[in-house]
């Protein structure tokens, strides 16, 4: 099954799954679409379960995300406080 195909069949359940995640359709959307790009720019090495492997990557790119946002939160309120 090639990277298209892979992501028309699970897209809608990862979004559902995101969504309900993130509690924000528009980061579930973009997590959604940045799992896509690595699937396509680096796909697994191995053809075990991609489902898993793209919900897994899909999860951890919304982890960065809230990762970066706490950085940024504690940056703008350490030049605050200056």
């Amino acid at each position: 099954m090639n990277a298209d195909e892979l992501f028309c069949k699970h897209q809608p359940a990862l979004l559902r799954y995101l969504t309900r995640y993130t509690g924000d359709p528009e980061v579930a959307a973009d997590a959604t679409q940045h799992a896509y790009l690595k699937l396509v720019e680096s796909p697994p090495r191995e053809d075990g379960n991609l489902r898993a492997w793209l919900f897994t990557v899909a999860t951890n790119v919304v982890h960065d995300g809230w990762r970066h946002d706490g950085r940024a939160q504690r940056l703008l309120q350490s030049a605050e406080s200056m």
